[in-house]
């Protein structure tokens, strides 16, 4: 079975390069996929390899997330286009921005790889989405754009502290700023064992 259809905008234009995803939703073939992507004209052709309930997913070209888009579970091949229609709302057109320094005030990016987690998903900057803009001189920071929701944003190291950043509300075509954060001191924690005389 086929499943073809268009992935349109608010305005019923076409939107290019869009990935779609098929996850099959029958008991012992959770694990069967396939993927696709839109046409200049937002067309897309899904080869199915059933005729069972699938769950699609809808990727903005360079975003690894999928877009926050509901009516999509449940879906089959049928002799009809499929229209998915992308709301303006749900579109990755939010940023996160601000400066991470150490205690002193002086800029701690150095050395550090972030990423961005929503509720069933993480994302790299650079890999799964545009790359982070990450000044090492000043600490600031800018990550997107994404879409509207809730993140927590993780700045990772190899040699110091990791800092983790939650509940980051993003608003359609907004940029949060997170202002000045500053990363925890690291230490280091002392064990003694004492053996217990018998």
């Amino acid at each position: 079975p086929v499943l073809r259809g268009r992935i349109v905008d608010e305005r019923d234009a076409g939107l290019a390069g869009f990935g779609i995803e098929a996850n099959s939703l029958e008991p012992g073939y959770s694990d069967e996929r396939r993927t696709a992507s839109s046409a200049s004209d937002g067309a897309f052709e899904l080869m199915l390899r059933r005729a069972v309930d699938y769950a699609l997913r809808i990727r903005e070209p360079g975003l690894g997330m999928p877009l926050p888009l509901a009516g999509l579970d449940a879906i089959r091949a049928r002799d009809e286009e499929f229209v998915i229609r992308v709301p303006d709302a749900a579109r990755a057109t939010a940023w996160i921005e601000g400066w991470l320094v150490d205690a002193e005030d002086r800029p701690a990016l150095a050395d550090r790889f972030v990423s961005v987690a929503g509720p069933h998903f993480q994302v790299y900057p650079g890999s799964t989405m545009p790359p982070a803009e990450l000044d090492v001189a000043t600490g600031r920071f800018r990550v997107g754009p994404l879409p509207a929701g809730t993140y927590t944003l993780r700045f990772g190291s190899r040699t110091d502290v990791d800092v983790s950043i939650a509940d980051i509300a993003l608003r359609v075509g907004e940029t949060t700023s997170l202002g000045r954060r500053v990363v925890p001191a690291s230490g280091t924690l002392e064990v003694v064992l004492d053996r217990d005389s018998e």
